[in-house]
């Protein structure tokens, strides 16, 4: 249906930002303690992805402020 409508699919993935797919598979597959993790990116989408797999988030621009 959606090739027929000339819809993009992949837009609809769960790997796509701002789901927060991509992070769960990478906690789930590296067994990895959520309250351990800080998502740095600079877009809204990282920090809406990051909120909706719990984890905390920073904008990049206050991480390369303060660590570089």
């Amino acid at each position: 249906m959606l090739e027929r409508e000339k819809i993009d699919y992949a837009d609809f993935s769960p790997f796509r930002k701002p789901s927060p797919g991509m992070l769960e598979y990478a906690i789930q597959t590296h067994d990895v303690d959520t309250s351990q993790i800080l998502f740095v990116g600079d877009r809204p989408e990282d920090q809406q992805a990051a909120e909706a797999a719990g984890i905390k988030f920073c904008p990049a621009e206050v991480w390369r402020n303060q660590f570089c």
